[in-house]
């Protein structure tokens, strides 16, 4: 993860390992007065406060700025920066938002669409929570699991989509068989 809680800044001091093993790491929880309002640990107040698209004040801008799928892309230019300077993997470790927030739908189609169109392998926090926030089975207003949550039916999209890019990935592969052949060599050298 990179320093500073795993926030997309951290990539701006971050130095690549120089293993490439390594797959470089960050949380999304910006606007954090939006993700994390609702939450009583956090004293941000009750679940509406804000939306999203919105203006919305962060720490991730010195002012208020009108959070949108725009504003989210320019907080995101250290990692974007990095990983085109260092040519590494990203993967976005955690990210979510308080699921009462009734715009917090919005957020996550945004934030699925940005990590798909970068490519970054993506992790939501969490499906169901104890801490009840980030319970997303529950839907924006309920109390119990539901098939048909809000959130659920976004989470199939994005679940169908990759599957979807896999298969058509799967669909351009080479066999073995061929690449050997465009190296004028058999599979088994190849594979050893």
């Amino acid at each position: 993860d990179a320093t500073v809680w795993a926030n997309p800044v951290g990539f701006e001091e971050l130095e690549p390992t120089g293993d490439n093993k390594t797959i470089y790491s960050f949380h999304m929880y910006e606007p954090f007065q939006f993700t994390h309002q609702g939450f009583d640990w956090a004293d941000l107040g009750n679940s509406e406060a804000y939306e999203y698209p919105g203006p919305i004040p962060s720490d991730g801008f010195d002012e208020t700025r009108t959070w949108d799928r725009e504003v989210i892309e320019e907080f995101l230019e250290p990692v974007k920066k990095f990983e085109e300077e260092n040519d590494v993997p990203i993967f976005v470790g955690e990210f979510g938002c308080h699921r009462t927030v009734p715009s917090c739908v919005d957020y996550l189609t945004d934030l699925f669409a940005i990590f798909d169109d970068h490519g970054w392998s993506h992790t939501i926090y969490i499906w169901r929570d104890v801490a009840d926030g980030f319970d997303y089975d529950k839907g924006v207003e309920g109390n119990e699991p539901r098939d048909d949550s809000e959130y659920l039916q976004l989470f199939r999209e994005e679940w169908l989509g990759h599957l979807k890019r896999t298969l058509q990935g799967l669909q351009a592969m080479n066999t073995p068989a061929e690449i050997a052949a465009k190296r004028g060599k058999t599979v088994e050298e190849i594979l050893t």
